[in-house]
């Protein structure tokens, strides 16, 4: 525990060298309460004087206490007037006081006694102070911190906690948009937090969000400090929440259906191809846009166009960014049709149209 303690002797004017007055001021750290941050400070300050005395005037003796926190003004501990100094005797002042750490458990402070002349007289001293040095209390230990990542929903999250004592326990809880709970409450050094997926809920438009953790320190039952708080980032895992995506195509033009015998079978410029799709969005999110080979559709869930192509590509995309893609492959059925219900037979047909134009060919070659 601190303390600290000064004397000084002071002359009166009628004995400038032969008969001092000794004054002596002192602090004592008793105690500390690290529930309430505070410490029990005793002050004593005392005057003496063996072979000389003053009377018919009255002048004080007082006791102060100043620190860096509540009491950077000098607090007036006690006082005493004495209008008849007894020599050989002791005057004596001493107060015991709780004073208040600041919030990190600190304080620095110091004891001061002061001696007021208040009207002349030479065997008297004159108006002195004295003081203790400037000294640090016993730090009271605080409420913890921690320390922790990013967070991921439906993984764990390690959390670290630096603790001002081996003794102190923790109760940890989180807030994430409209939802809290509670994440420990008797953690020591170190807890786990398995972030819960209905936190998805709270970001249904994004891959991310941000909530706060809060940390209480306990001594036993009694709180120790304030709640300490912390911004927490919480992101969605991809692989956990890309959409899924499925469908089908087929031929609704009665004319080819019964040309190539098949509505599996596509004919270039002459079906009528109808894509039928299933898609879905996770965790939250919902399907905001669809693609049908690079082209915004609006959305549905089926399609239909002339063919010309050989693949589809159905690509969609979530409220949240994340996007899934299904390709439809058709350029192996056409060209089975063609080879089965069109070219054997071409040469029996009573018209031939050749469409092709003399650039084609120029404009193919790079394929």
């Amino acid at each position: 525990m601190a303390s600290g303690y000064k004397s000084k002797n002071v002359y009166a004017p009628a004995s400038p060298k032969a008969y001092p007055y000794t004054f002596t001021i002192s602090f004592n750290e008793k105690s500390t309460d690290k529930v309430n941050n505070t410490s029990s400070i005793e002050v004593t300050g005392t005057m003496y004087a063996k072979d000389i005395r003053w009377s018919g005037t009255t002048n004080t003796l007082a006791i102060y206490w100043v620190d860096d926190n509540k009491n950077t003004t000098p607090k007036l501990l006690k006082s005493l007037d004495i209008s008849t100094f007894v020599k050989n005797n002791t005057y004596t002042l001493s107060e015991t006081i709780s004073v208040e750490h600041k919030s990190n458990g600190t304080l620095k402070g110091y004891a001061k006694l002061v001696f007021t002349k208040k009207h002349t007289n030479n065997y008297a001293p004159n108006t002195t102070e004295l003081s203790t040095d400037n000294t640090s209390l016993t730090t009271i230990p605080r409420e913890s911190s921690m320390s922790f990542g990013n967070g991921y929903i439906e993984e764990t999250l390690n959390i670290f906690i630096s603790r001002n004592s081996d003794t102190f326990t923790h109760k940890i809880s989180y807030s994430f948009g409209n939802l809290s709970g509670i994440i420990a409450t008797s953690a020591g050094n170190s807890c786990s937090w398995a972030i819960p997926s209905n936190l998805y809920s709270q970001i249904p438009n994004s891959k991310y969000g941000y909530g706060t953790l809060y940390l209480e320190t306990y001594s036993g039952s009694t709180k120790i400090g304030d709640t300490k708080s912390y911004s927490i980032t919480i992101y969605c895992l991809e692989n956990r929440c890309i959409p899924t995506i499925s469908g089908t195509i087929s031929d609704t033009n009665s004319t080819t259906v019964a040309l190539t015998g098949s509505n599996k079978t596509l004919v270039d410029y002459k079906s009528v191809a109808e894509i039928n799709l299933t898609y879905s969005a996770k965790n939250g999110s919902s399907i905001s846009k669809l693609y049908i080979n690079g082209a915004l559709q609006t959305l549905g869930t089926k399609y239909v166009l002339t063919p010309n192509t050989n693949t589809y590509t159905v690509r969609i995309e979530d409220t949240r960014g994340y996007s899934a893609e299904y390709t439809i492959k058709t350029w192996s059925r056409v060209r089975d049709g063609e080879e089965k219900y069109i070219f054997p037979y071409q040469e029996e047909a009573d018209f031939v149209v050749n469409s092709a134009l003399i650039y084609e060919i120029g404009a193919l070659r790079q394929y």
